[in-house]
């Protein structure tokens, strides 16, 4: 006979049964965590044991796609920075360095500490011209002896590289450019020292390339004036060329004199390039013994075909701004006093600034040299931005201008007439961009002081009249308010192209055009 009572009970005493061996195998996991915890070394962070360490890489100046990486005309150094503080120790050259794009080369990299966080990488050791992503691995540790997650950057791609050590506050600049170059007969050769490099060669009436030098001559470089030099190199357009650099022709020789340059003898041999230095790039800039001359020799047992010398100085810099006459990120810059907003449909760039019509002025130090002020050396670009799957890249257009110079008051002065207007039309209407950059090309009286690379302004503009500024006059809009009126004009027709060509565009925006026109009186 069934006993529903009995077999109660045997649940109940089933399920305490289960219950309490459930208890058991929980309590023998929590104690085997604790165990396991107990002997991990101390070293490890927390959560190292899951696969991932304290220190992760949180920002990097160096990027997948990044192009022309250089430590030449700048006093910046690349960085990359980590979540925790750094062991310096281990922030080295041996767990620091970059791989050559294709291939497993690895080349160590000078390292600087900016920050307890922060490592300069010092591109000194690389290549001009080629790929590379830079890697650090886990032997870099935190201050309290943890590994950092390894990082890996993009891979980026050098321009001229001199391949001497950062120093802070020092810029590395060409000083060979723009100076007379010739051989040692006395045959021009300003091709070398013009600033452009890739293939030049130019043949003249004989057949012979105008950038050639034959092995029983060599260049000549006069830099006007005794110059301590760091770093020198040469460009050619076609790699094959540099096969007359091989081992078993010999080096290109670079030799320094104060003395009569076309008297080799007596110049002093400060470096050379060789086959190897080129490995199949087709540019390299070498360190040198450093020195002071005044010539810069470049020689070779075999013709040589050059398209630029490269001399390099390290020279001292300095923020050489003292001022400029409108504030950081001003807003739709106009010259045209009475200038309305322009955008009713988006209120956050309705906005116009008009704050005296006058041309935008930077004063630069006193001891500037204002030769050396040009739109070359103090860039106006456009700047353009945009945005791809989350990521923000960011395109300069160099705009050419004519600065006004004022040697007296050592300042420089960029027209409003000089900018564009807004850009777009309707809803699409936005500010156009600026950035003013100074250069290392600006130089102190004497050159022995360059500027700080730097930005010295960003704004946007906003209507710009084309017409200059003169003193004592402003520029209005004098058809604000006057009577405006909308007729038919059955003569346009056709295409849009077509009247557009009958009415004119604005900007770059071609309105669609039925049989209207406007007009005003």
């Amino acid at each position: 006979m069934f006993n529903a009572k009995a077999q109660i009970q045997k649940i109940d005493k089933y399920k305490k049964g289960l219950v309490k061996n459930m208890t058991k195998k929980i309590f023998s996991l929590l104690v085997s965590l604790i165990f396991i915890f107990s002997v991990v070394p101390t070293t490890l962070a927390d959560n190292e044991i899951f696969g991932s360490n304290g220190a992760v890489c949180t920002s990097s100046t160096l990027y997948d796609g990044q192009t022309g990486v250089t430590n030449i005309d700048t006093d910046e150094i690349n960085t990359v920075s980590f979540s925790k503080s750094l062991d310096a120790s281990t922030v080295n050259s041996s767990n620091i360095y970059a791989v050559k794009s294709g291939t497993e080369t690895k080349t160590g990299i000078n390292t600087v500490m900016l920050d307890e966080k922060t490592i300069g990488i010092d591109l000194g050791t690389l290549k001009s011209f080629t790929s590379y992503s830079i890697v650090i691995t886990s032997e870099v540790k935190t201050a309290d002896g943890i590994s950092v997650v390894p990082y890996t950057s993009g891979t980026f791609k050098t321009g001229i590289i001199a391949r001497v050590p950062y120093e802070p506050e020092r810029i590395l600049t060409n000083v060979a450019l723009g100076k007379a170059a010739y051989t040692s007969e006395n045959e021009d050769r300003s091709i070398l020292t013009d600033g452009n490099l890739g293939m030049q060669g130019v043949a003249n009436k004989d057949g012979v390339y105008y950038n050639s030098i034959t092995a029983s001559k060599y260049a000549i470089v006069d830099l006007g004036k005794s110059t301590t030099i760091v770093a020198v190199g040469a460009d050619i357009g076609m790699s094959n060329c540099w096969y007359h650099l091989a081992s078993d022709k010999g080096p290109a020789r670079i030799y320094g004199t104060n003395e009569d340059p076309t008297d080799i003898s007596k110049a002093t041999l400060i470096g050379q390039i060789t086959r190897e230095d080129i490995d199949g790039y087709t540019n390299t800039v070498e360190a040198v013994t450093e020195g002071t001359y005044r010539y810069i020799l470049l020689d070779s047992d075999v013709t040589m075909y050059l398209d630029e010398i490269l001399v390099y100085s390290r020279q001292i810099s300095a923020d050489m701004i003292q001022s400029v006459s409108i504030p950081e990120g001003t807003v739709g810059l106009t010259n045209v006093q009475n200038a309305k907003v322009y955008n009713e449909w988006d209120p956050t760039i309705n906005v116009r600034t008009y704050i005296d019509g006058k041309p935008i002025a930077i004063k630069l130090s006193d001891n500037t040299d204002m030769s050396t002020v040009t739109n070359d050396t103090i860039v106006l670009s456009k700047i353009t931005t945009t945005t791809t799957d989350g990521v923000t890249t960011e395109t300069k257009e160099t705009v050419s201008y004519t600065p006004i110079i004022d040697t007296e008051n050592k300042t420089v002065s960029i027209d409003l007439s000089e900018l564009d207007s807004f850009v777009g039309c309707g809803t699409r209407t936005t500010n156009q961009a600026y950035r003013i950059e100074i250069t290392s090309k600006v130089t102190s009286e004497g050159g022995t002081v360059v500027a700080a690379p730097k930005t010295i302004v960003n704004f946007t503009s906003g209507m710009i009249a084309k017409a200059p500024y003169r003193d004592g006059k402003v520029i209005k809009n004098v058809a604000v308010n006057k009577t405006a009126n909308f007729k038919t004009a059955i003569e346009y027709t056709g295409t849009n192209a077509d009247n557009a060509a009958k009415v004119g565009t604005v900007g770059t925006y071609n309105p669609t055009f039925t049989n209207n026109y406007f007009g005003a009186g």
